[in-house]
């Protein structure tokens, strides 16, 4: 595998982590802010003149229809915030909050209300507002929170809503942003390996180059990195197998040497041992000189004895023991 694809799959191996944490602190503070805001505009249509007698007078049909967005005081300009005209529409295209009213023993006398969270009704003992917390977020944003009369049959309102941006005047993170450091951080890591692996394959050419030329030809790279300490090595071991080549040469030439001398050397007595081997021939019928006969043992035995020197040194060669 490249030093390239392999410092870009371990940056993205690295960068998953961390693309997942910025995904998840993105949905919880998303989650959170719509919490916020969708009980702020509860509270403003809770306050609204008349809203509790309207409540009150039929509990068993007041809620489940959309909450409108708020106006007046606390709620969105008439004019939108860049100067539409009143009779723009500002919602986002999500399904706006929906309210239902439950007693304060947690009992909703409108049998359409949903079935209360097991989250939120422990929590209402303890709190006016209760909001769920879950580990991993979506788009679904429950609250439950206590009317201002705190009593009767609309102390606690349930509004479900979602965290699609902008229907009551919220202005949550639409675009991925997360995804900004994540990118920035595999630019940084890939424009950082550029560097590095330019210096990497500089460097294997030098090694290819020096090797063609019997490692005669410096590897050596300026710097004081990782990379130049490795073609400082690779002179080291440039220099070591420089040496044990001219070693090699070095008995390669004296090997030779040392044949054609042995071969010198045998051929003579090879060639006196054939004279007198054919001196003998030529006299089948008489009885063999002693004298030749003599001369040719000592001849036999001279290269008797360079077969055994040459096969001593053969094994001093070989680095026999």
């Amino acid at each position: 595998m490249k030093l390239r694809l392999r410092l870009l799959l371990t940056t993205a191996a690295a960068t998953a982590p961390l693309v997942a944490a910025l995904y998840l602190i993105d949905a919880r503070a998303r989650h959170h802010a719509a919490e916020r805001l969708l009980t702020q505009a509860v509270r403003h249509h809770l306050q609204a003149p008349g809203e509790r007698e309207r409540c009150e007078a039929s509990p068993e049909s007041w809620g489940g229809e959309p909450l409108q967005p708020p106006r007046g005081p606390g709620g969105p300009p008439p004019g939108g915030p860049s100067g539409e005209p009143p009779h723009a529409d500002h919602r986002p295209g999500g399904a706006p909050p929906v309210l239902h009213a439950f007693s304060e023993e947690l009992r909703a006398a409108n049998p359409s209300a949903p079935a209360l969270p097991p989250a939120l009704a422990d929590g209402a003992a303890r709190a006016d507002v209760v909001t769920l917390d879950p580990l991993w977020p979506g788009s679904s944003v429950d609250v439950l929170l206590r009317a201002p009369w705190r009593e009767g049959p609309c102390a606690w309102i349930l509004a479900h809503g979602t965290t699609t941006a902008g229907w009551f005047g919220a202005r949550l993170p639409a675009d991925p942003l997360w995804l900004v450091p994540a990118l920035g951080v595999m630019l940084a890591m890939t424009l950082a390996a550029g560097p590095a692996v330019r210096r990497i394959k500089r460097l294997a050419d030098r090694v290819r180059r020096s090797a063609d030329s019997g490692f005669a030809e410096p590897v050596r790279l300026d710097g004081d990195d990782e990379v130049a300490e490795l073609s400082r090595a690779f002179d080291r071991a440039a220099a070591l197998v420089r040496d044990q080549l001219q070693e090699l040469q070095r008995r390669e030439r004296t090997l030779r040497e040392f044949v054609s001398n042995t071969t010198h050397d045998v051929m003579t007595p090879l060639t006196v041992l054939a004279d007198h081997l054919t001196t003998l021939g030529e006299r089948p019928d008489q009885p063999p000189d002693p004298t030749v006969l003599s001369a040719a043992t000592d001849e036999l035995h001279y290269v008797a004895s360079i077969i055994e020197n040459l096969a001593l040194a053969a094994k001093l060669e070989a680095g026999a023991p």
